[in-house]
């Protein structure tokens, strides 16, 4: 989701003419070339044979003479051949533009370090400026954010080892509920407060469990044990316990000093296009609440984060003067282009005591590729340190739609049925999320097994491409009406809120002058 093709490995029945027309295509396209071939064969095969006749003439013998004249023939003909394919390939990059044959060579780069613009506090945000320089592109793809928190009491003082308290899953990115990104002062982010379910489901749904247990662990990833999302008490062991909070809880007893490092989670910095040189680049991270990035036991909680430093690494390319050059003129007739892959979060809440929600108008305009959606406790969606924000319930849902201009996508909808006993069923609600996330048939694995789906990671995932194929290559941007409908066995216990992650195709266009040209709702 957001990075990587996958191979595309062809259709099952042939289209078109077959082999022949493949070979006719072919020497079509041959046949000029050999045309001149043969023109430069001729010319060169007289040049030798009166060169053969003359050496032969001046005493040497014929053999001597024809073999060392078409030795030099052949190393003529072999450097015409060669000239002439060197004298079209520097037209093509001519016409083309030299920018796209940038080799490495030309290009040095280097990773800076850049600290928030002021103090860090309690509740404020913290605020990031890099400034534009006039030789210098940005790799967005490689910027890194630090952060070093400590766990604390309402009072400032430091926990003990008997304090039940652990950060939620995933915790770098939950520290932060909005996160907005400006490029010469134009907002390209999603203006919402849902930055962290963005950064869970992403993280959920596109790394392997090898990542997860490896390079991911940098952000406080350790994953909750099915079934025991509710467990809040770290302190809890063996079967009473949840694993992935006792080991989050060890790296935050007695006030420890955790650092964490991981990206950002917004649309520019997955996308590996270079940021032209001359625009300024802001960040701010606007904090979440206590409540919501931790959890305790305890009764009336009052535990804190206290943010001790943060620091942004941007990456930094230099290349070399022709090639900003070549940049400077395509500039004149054109913009730089940056395709993106946008991504929405976005909630809404369905009241107590419902049994179904129609959402009309979903998304009106244009719509998106692909839609995960998964439902969460109203109070822990706005921040409880007893419920996880993370546990994702099916709460005995049975029917799920999705429907486009009143046409359901991208198959009937589903009837899943949660109830325990010898009626449940919910396996094509749970292989939506490999259709979904183009996975199916593919050697590519999710960390959600079959048993685990219905304890805390019931999510639905709908591929809204016409093909079906988001993630082979571009489709056609499609405007219309997206609704949902989903259905419950039974009433609300409590107030869910419905969570509606999205994906759609985007462009940032810069020109000359540095100006962007981008619309974040397309």
């Amino acid at each position: 989701m957001g990075r990587g093709l996958p191979v595309f490995r062809g259709a099952a029945m042939q289209r078109g003419h077959g082999l022949g027309s493949l070979v006719k295509g072919l020497f079509r396209a041959a046949t000029p070339l050999l045309k001149k071939g043969a023109f430069a064969l001729g010319k060169e095969a007289m040049s030798t044979g009166v060169n053969i006749m003359q050496d032969t003439l001046s005493g040497q013998s014929l053999k001597s003479a024809a073999k060392r004249n078409v030795k030099r023939a052949g190393k003529r003909l072999a450097g015409k051949a060669m000239g002439g394919v060197r004298k079209k390939m520097k037209a093509k990059a001519k016409q083309r533009g030299g920018a796209r044959f940038l080799l490495v060579r030309d290009v040095k780069k280097q990773s800076r370090e850049y600290h928030p613009v002021s103090n860090i506090t309690d509740t404020g945000p913290i605020e990031f400026n890099v400034a534009g320089t006039a030789e210098e592109y940005v790799d967005l793809s490689q910027t890194m954010l630090q952060v070093s928190v400590r766990v604390l009491k309402a009072d400032n003082t430091p926990i003990t080892a008997d304090d039940p308290v652990a950060p939620v899953n995933l915790f770098l990115p939950s520290l932060f509920s909005q996160v907005d990104v400006m490029l010469n002062e134009k907002l390209v982010s999603q203006p919402s407060n849902t930055y962290p379910y963005r950064a869970l489901m992403e993280t959920l749904l596109h790394y392997n469990k090898e990542t997860k247990d490896s390079q991911l662990t940098q952000q406080l990833y350790y994953k909750d044990e099915a079934g025991k999302m509710e467990v809040v008490n770290p302190l809890l062991q063996g079967e009473h316990g949840n694993q992935g909070l006792a080991k989050r809880h060890g790296f935050i007893a007695e006030s420890k000093l955790l650092s964490m490092l991981g990206p950002i989670y917004a649309d520019v910095f997955f996308q590996e296009r270079l940021l032209l040189p001359g625009v300024d680049l802001k960040l701010k991270l606007n904090r979440s609440k206590d409540a919501f990035c931790l959890l305790s036991s305890k009764a009336n909680a009052a535990y804190k984060v206290k943010i001790e430093s943060a620091a942004l690494f941007v990456r930094r390319v230099k290349t070399s003067p022709s090639i900003m050059i070549t940049h400077a003129k395509a500039l004149e007739k054109t913009t730089a282009k940056y395709p993106l892959n946008k991504v929405d979060v976005r909630s809404f809440s369905i009241p107590t005591g419902n049994m179904s929600i129609n959402r009309d108008n979903l998304f009106l305009g244009q719509l998106p590729n692909r839609i995960i959606i998964g439902l969460t406790d109203n109070d822990a969606y706005n921040g409880s340190y007893a419920k996880n924000p993370y546990n994702f319930k099916h709460l005995n849902i049975n029917y799920i739609s999705v429907t486009i201009d009143g046409e359901t996508v991208p198959m009937r909808p589903l009837r899943p049925c949660f109830e325990e006993g010898a009626g449940q069923h919910y396996i094509h609600a749970y292989n939506s999320l490999f259709m979904g996330t183009n996975r199916l048939f593919a050697d590519k694995g999710l960390d959600i097994n079959r048993e685990e789906y219905p304890k805390g990671f019931t999510l639905f995932a709908f591929d809204l491409t016409p093909d079906v194929s988001d993630g082979c290559h571009l489709n056609l941007i499609k405007s219309g009406n997206l609704r949902l409908e989903l259905q419950f066995d039974r009433p609300l216990p409590n107030t869910v809120n419905c969570l509606v992650f999205s994906e759609s195709q985007g462009l940032i266009q810069i020109d000359r002058s540095r100006n962007l040209i981008y619309d974040y709702q397309g």
